[in-house]
């Protein structure tokens, strides 16, 4: 389940970045910045359409949780003894 948020995170962040991406250019160019400048702005938004690259499985995301300190392993609990 936390995959489907990681994917659907993603695709959201590179679709607005996408159709943000074109309208910078056009901007930036419009008000005579250098072509290097923008190929750097927009290199820049590249790296913000995969945020979760280094989580791109539930291994990795566990392994990232298990490290920081962030994780609560599950724990068997018997609600019904008796039956």
């Amino acid at each position: 389940m936390a995959q489907d948020y990681v994917d659907d995170t993603s695709l959201f962040l590179s679709n607005v970045i996408n159709a943000a991406e074109g309208r910078i250019r056009t901007r930036l160019s419009s008000h005579g910045i250098d072509d290097s400048v923008i190929d750097d702005v927009c290199a820049d938004l590249a790296d913000l359409k995969e945020p979760f690259a280094e989580f791109d499985t539930e291994h990795k995301q566990l392994e990232y949780l298990k490290k920081e300190g962030y994780y609560i392993p599950l724990v068997d609990y018997n609600v019904a003894p008796d039956m």
